[in-house]
């Protein structure tokens, strides 16, 4: 297999490389001395690529993404949900149903142990025109696909998942058609099915979302971008209607340069929330930093900006502030990349040195320490990737 793909929460393509070798082959770890010190997982699979992190418990944590393999002239996805529990250096495969297709797992949320979400595609369910999402109530799976709303929409994903409790779940995503239409979607689960959510009116055709997070059970958000203004999108719900909110630079010529998206949302444990993601700045522009911060009553205006290029994947709020983490877009080879919010600065992660590359896709704070999770390559061989997750116990 060559040049396989790696897909981030937007659902959008990169061409990542990796090699069949021992997981923890080309690395090497540098770290601050105040930051503790990187520890790779053992993690199962080869040419898999994990998404998303959440804790299903203080001491539990679940990671969900797809193993690619081999089909005809082209690929097929297969959804892959793993568990770790503290203290274990290692990852297991949580067996999940059979969906048949193609399908990836996009995004998982939980309530506690009892009440997990993990969110798909359409490829794979039972109905072409719905998308798949899986539920685990503490003893069992149940498979139950979203339909797509009606009209010409022929493909679906769910890019981002929000668990409240057992008849309450919100899910964010986008679906298409065969000629490359694309409109948002809003998904809530009350108990017995999931209900498509009306979008605000001024969110029209060519918006798609990839995130969604609940500040409170009536304060709710999701973000993602509009393609027609390439701008990123943020909207405010409070459990039955959703509105646009603007952003800082919404209506500021060029403030997000000329294209910028939001992939990810991260409560600030205060009532407000931070919008992460990329802004291109210029036609040239490889990627920088955007992080906007809601403290619940206005914008702030003196955040900080991190350093160098990158593309920001995926956020967290650790002690010590806000973690981003994603990659460097400036060179040939995915550079890893993250930093963190502390005292009002921001401080290289440290992230350890994949000769072949890596791309983070999402991180998790946790009482055990950080975990990053993504994808990583090794140098010299383009056929495979592999899944990478880091740990730092501060």
């Amino acid at each position: 297999m060559t040049d396989n793909m790696i897909t981030n929460r937007r659902g959008r393509f990169a061409l990542v490389a990796a090699v069949a070798v021992p997981l923890a082959a080309g690395m090497c770890t540098t770290a601050r001395a105040d930051s503790g010190s990187w520890t790779q997982q053992s993690v199962p699979g080869s040419d898999t690529n994990i998404l998303a992190v959440t804790s299903v418990s203080p001491s539990t944590q679940w990671a969900v993404g797809f193993d690619v393999s081999d089909a005809g002239e082209g690929v097929s996805f297969s959804p892959l949900v793993l568990s770790h529990s503290a203290g274990s250096g290692t990852w297991n495969a949580v067996a999940t149903p059979a969906l048949g297709g193609s399908s990836r797992a996009n995004a998982i949320s939980a309530a506690g142990p009892d009440d997990v979400w993990v969110t798909g595609d359409s490829v794979g369910a039972s109905d072409a025109k719905a998308v798949v999402t899986e539920h685990w109530n503490g003893s069992a799976w149940t498979v139950i696909d979203v339909p797509l709303p009606s009209g010409e929409a022929d493909y679906g994903e769910l890019l981002g998942v929000a668990t409240l409790g057992p008849a309450d779940a919100w899910a964010v995503g986008n679906d298409q058609s065969d000629d490359q239409n694309i409109n948002a979607l809003i998904e809530h689960w009350n108990g017995v099915s999931w209900q498509a959510a009306a979008l605000p009116a001024s969110i029209a055709d060519g918006v798609a979302l990839s995130a969604v997070t609940a500040v409170g059970p009536h304060d709710l958000y999701a973000a993602g971008v509009d393609y027609a203004t390439n701008a990123p999108v943020l909207l405010h719900g409070d459990g039955r209607t959703w509105r646009q909110v603007a952003l800082p630079g919404a209506g500021i010529s060029g403030a997000y340069g000329e294209y910028g998206e939001a992939n990810a949302l991260v409560p600030d444990g205060t009532g407000g929330v931070y919008v992460v993601g990329t802004a291109y700045l210029t036609n040239t522009d490889p990627g920088h930093a955007l992080i906007e911060h809601w403290d619940g009553r206005k914008w702030q205006t003196n955040l900080p900006e991190p350093s160098g290029y990158a593309t920001l994947l995926g956020a967290t709020l650790t002690p010590q502030g806000l973690a981003v983490v994603g990659y460097d877009p400036s060179v040939t080879v995915f550079v890893q990349y993250g930093e963190v919010l502390e005292d009002g600065a921001w401080h290289s992660l440290n992230l350890p040195n994949v000769d072949g590359g890596a791309m983070y896709t999402a991180a998790l704070s946790t009482r055990d320490g950080l975990f990053a999770v993504g994808a990583y390559m090794a140098q010299g061989d383009r056929s495979d990737s592999f899944p990478l997750v880091e740990q730092n116990q501060r």
